[in-house]
This record gives structure tokens, C-alpha cells and sequence, in this order.
């Protein structure tokens, strides 16, 4: 039989977390556990009359550690004054509460409607806590944190996430919309098609601000949620909300630049972000690319029927048909031939754009096929 190591706990000991509430004493407890929480009061000395005073191997209990000689069917124990693990909680009671913050809530249950909005439960533990179609809306989770953690179904918006970190939480089917995700980690998270968070995250809360080396970390962490989950649409949006992002780093870098070469790559490299964007949506936008191709031919056939760039001229329709036939590399067709140095540089440049744009649009669409299969 292992010990329980760091966060997760054996089947033996996540066992007893549970059916301790279930005993007697447990169930009286419970009662205590859940007035204190209605009246907002201090949990801690509550707890504090039923922590287990034993010594274990000659020292006294570590913080995490549940002895197995003390976990029998009819007794009841916390480690310390946080202990409410297992905990099942009291949907009506819990409503506005000020007690559970920095509180020990590994394995509790929230049941079904529960509302826990504007609660604080900042810096709480959550391993395999279950929230399920909770309200959580301007909750205070702060610096709260946990594995496994279930938030399936709920009203987030507008929680407060700032430097929380959950291991593979699950969030399916639940509403993050305003959240404020400072510092926030969300490793491996399970989303679903109704997961929903802002695509223009939040940035400010209170006197904090999130910059825009950390909005681009957040958005790269919920495009690879995403994208591990097979949601290529939503995934390729918060990629290219994290460019954006990366973008005003750019930006910084160029103005903070001591030199005029340093100063013309910043203003080189910001000019490519920005086509890249538009044009291209960063390679992630086979519509944005095929929208180019368009927007390209139109203006090089414009320019061929206003300028007279071949010849013979026979109007915007044939100049339109040679713009097509040049950018798709095709030829010139039967139509008519570069007319001097201009036209020749003109169909040249045109032909060159096309293949890259052409190259460019099949493999961008032939990606988003294939990974979408």
C-alpha cells in the first residue's frame, strides 16, 4: 500500500477523506462546518478541536500525511485547521460566505446549482474538487490552485484567476467570458465545443494591468488547449490574438532601440507583421489569403487596362482575362503581349506574386483540410 505523495492521494486515503464526514462525529461536524459558513465565520476554530494530536514514527503528523492506523470505519480527524477535504457542501449555505478562503477543499463537492458568486476562495487547494453547474461569477480564485480540478457546466464570468494553476482541470462546457488570467496556468486543460473564453482577453483588474509579453503567453496557452482537443477554428483565432500581442513587443523593441540599423529592422519587422497579418492572417486564414489573390488580380488587371501595359488593349475584360492567366502562371493567352519595359515589369511582378500566393493559399487550405479530418 503507497503513502500519499505531494497532491494526489491513494484510493485507500481519498476513501476516508469522504466517509470520515459520514460518521457520527463526521455528520456533527458537518452540521458545526456548515452554520460556521452560513454566519461567515472563522472555519479554522471549528477544525481546530478535532485535528488528530498523535505522533507518528516519532514525529509529528507532516502537513499532507493520513496514517493509515488512524483511518478507521467510525472515527473522525483532520490533519489541521484547513482540513475540509471530502467535504460535501451545502448549496444553500455557501452563498456570499467570507470562510473558505485558504482553506483545504481536495476531493469536496458542490453540488448542482450551488452559487458561489463574489466568494472568496483565494490561494484555496482544489485536487479533484467538483464543481458542477455552479455559478462562479466574480469569484476570487486567486492564487488558488489544484489537479484534476472540475469545473464542468459553470457560470464563470468575470472570475479572478490571477496566479492560479490547475493540472489538467476540466472545463467543458463552461462560460470563462471576462475571467482575469494574470499569471494564470492552465496545463492540459479539457475543453469542449461550449467552453467559452473572451478572444480579446481582459487586461485590466483593479491596478493591474496585463502586458503584452503575458497576454501573448495566455493566448498561446488557449490556442494549444484547443488545438489539443481538435478545435482548429478557435485554436488558429488565439494564435493570431497571440502574434497581435507579439506584435507590441515589436513595437517596444524598435522605439527602445539605440541605433538607426536596430531602428530600421524594428520598422522592417514590424512592416512584415503586419502583411503577414492582413494578408495572410498568419497563414492560418486560407479565406484572408484567397481574398489576396483576388484583391491582387483585380488591381494588376486595373492597372493593365489603364496604362495600356499590353497589347493589343481590348478593354478591362481582356485586361482582366490576361491579370488571371499571368498570376495563375498560365501565360499571356492569345490575347495580347507585355507592351514595353513598364508592362513587361508589370506581368513579371504579377507572375511572381502569384506563385507565392498560389503556393501559399494551397498549403494553408491543405493543412486546415488535413487536420480537420
Amino acid at each position: 500500500m503507497s503513502q500519499e505523495i505531494g497532491q494526489r492521494y491513494d484510493e485507500r486515503t481519498r476513501a476516508f477523506l469522504t466517509r470520515r464526514w459520514n460518521t457520527p462525529l463526521g455528520e456533527e461536524v458537518s452540521r458545526e462546518i456548515a452554520d460556521g459558513i452560513r454566519r461567515s465565520l472563522d472555519l479554522r476554530f471549528i477544525l481546530d478541536k478535532y485535528v488528530l494530536k498523535t505522533d507518528v514514527y516519532g514525529t509529528w503528523f507532516p502537513a499532507e500525511y493520513y496514517a493509515y492506523d488512524h483511518m478507521g470505519e467510525d472515527r473522525f480527524w483532520v490533519l489541521h485547521d484547513t482540513d475540509l477535504r471530502g467535504f460535501l457542501f451545502d448549496a444553500e449555505v455557501v452563498k456570499d460566505t467570507a470562510s473558505l478562503d485558504k482553506m483545504r477543499l481536495d476531493y469536496a463537492v458542490f453540488p448542482s446549482g450551488t452559487d458561489l458568486s463574489g466568494v472568496n476562495l483565494e490561494m484555496t487547494s482544489l485536487d479533484g474538487t467538483v464543481f458542477y453547474k455552479c455559478k462562479l461569477v466574480k469569484t476570487c480564485l486567486a492564487g488558488a490552485g489544484g489537479v484534476e480540478t472540475r469545473f464542468e457546466k459553470c457560470d464563470m464570468r468575470e472570475v479572478l484567476l490571477w496566479e492560479a494553476g490547475f493540472l489538467r482541470p476540466d472545463l467543458r462546457g463552461s462560460d470563462l467570458r471576462g475571467a482575469y488570467l494574470e499569471g494564470c496556468h492552465l496545463d492540459s486543460p479539457v475543453f469542449d465545443f461550449r467552453t467559452r473564453f473572451d478572444l480579446r482577453i481582459v487586461r485590466n483588474w483593479g491596478e493591474r494591468h496585463i502586458g503584452e509579453l503575458e497576454a501573448a503567453r495566455i493566448y498561446r496557452e488557449l490556442a494549444d488547449g484547443y488545438r489539443s482537443h481538435r478545435f482548429f477554428g478557435k485554436a488558429d483565432d488565439y494564435y493570431v490574438a497571440e502574434r497581435q500581442a507579439a506584435r507590441e513587443l515589436i513595437r517596444i523593441e524598435r522605439r527602445e532601440a539605440g541605433s538607426i540599423t536596430g531602428r530600421m529592422q524594428g520598422i522592417m519587422h514590424l512592416t512584415l507583421d503586419h502583411l503577414s497579418d492582413l494578408a495572410f492572417g498568419y497563414g492560418v486564414r486560407p479565406a484572408r489569403i484567397a481574398s489576396c489573390c483576388l484583391v491582387t488580380i483585380f488591381l494588376f488587371a486595373l492597372a493593365i487596362w489603364l496604362f495600356d501595359l499590353t497589347k493589343p488593349s481590348n478593354g478591362f475584360g481582356t485586361s482582366l482575362y490576361t491579370s488571371v492567366l499571368t498570376f495563375t502562371t498560365f501565360g499571356l493567352g492569345e490575347a495580347s503581349n507585355p507592351h514595353g519595359a513598364a508592362g513587361r515589369i508589370a506581368i513579371g511582378v504579377e507572375a511572381v506574386l502569384g506563385v507565392f500566393l498560389s503556393s501559399l493559399f494551397l498549403v494553408t487550405f491543405a493543412r486546415k483540410i488535413i487536420r480537420e479530418r
